[in-house]
């Protein structure tokens, strides 16, 4: 089977071996061993290639196949949209996963799969985390040690009209110079940004440390005059 770019090599008890004591191995194509669990998980979603060998001499080599074909993938993209382990937003990245793996008899249709990212994906094979059933369609996840793990609800979409009405309700102009910045790309005038900040910090009162800054109306009016005169020089002659 073929994950990727890497070429992996699986006799046929080993995938679909539940115990530790089934005879096979897997190992890479250049001969590097490879746990079965791995094995089981880069065979959830590769290209197959099945190959009869004897006395490892090759008898007969089958045509390649998808564990899962496009169009159930696509299917399957529709309905998770991104990864289904409880909490996790990946939308992209993701592999089809079996619940109830091919190799120990589970089949390759929409109900028995599942969309995991690359990271959880491992979880549930190498990881020691489980995952099944539940009722009404939903998804089961738990940790090494038995315990569950909640569910984590969708976050609701807002409404189309809700921020419109809540800049509305604090009176906060929206128009199409909203998002021009005053800012026109010269050097930060650092005495004067240290001033403004002075100026309106309410610990320097009277009575506080006597700070020389100017006030902070004509900072504000020194501004809007500077702005003024840059968008008179730029307008077109």
């Amino acid at each position: 089977m073929e994950a990727g770019e890497a070429a992996v090599e699986a006799c046929e008890a080993a995938p679909a071996a539940g115990d530790e004591g089934a005879a096979g191995a897997c190992q890479l194509e250049r001969g590097f061993a490879l746990d079965p669990e791995t094995a089981r998980r880069l065979a959830c979603d590769a290209s197959l290639v099945r190959i009869l060998e004897r006395d490892g001499r090759p008898l007969s080599v089958g045509r390649r196949t998808r564990s899962v074909p496009p169009a159930l993938r696509r299917a399957l993209q529709s309905r998770d949209r991104r990864c289904r382990f409880p909490g996790c937003c990946q939308l992209r990245f993701l592999h089809a996963h079996h619940i109830d793996h091919w190799a120990h008899g589970g089949p390759t249709e929409l109900s028995n799969l599942v969309q995991l990212c690359r990271y959880h994906h491992r979880l549930v094979h190498e990881g020691g985390y489980t995952l099944e059933r539940a009722a009404a369609g939903g998804l089961r996840f738990r940790r090494p040690d038995g315990r569950p793990i909640p569910p984590v609800p969708d976050s609701e979409r807002g409404e189309p009209g809700e921020i419109e009405r809540r800049n509305h309700s604090r009176r906060i102009p929206i128009g199409p110079d909203t998002c021009v910045p005053r800012w026109w790309g010269d050097r930060l005038d650092l005495a004067l940004s240290i001033d403004c900040i002075v100026s309106r910090d309410p610990r320097m009162s009277d009575d506080g440390p006597q700070i020389a800054a100017w006030p902070a109306p004509d900072i504000e009016r020194r501004t809007a005059e500077a702005h003024e005169a840059d968008l008179h020089e730029m307008k077109p002659l």
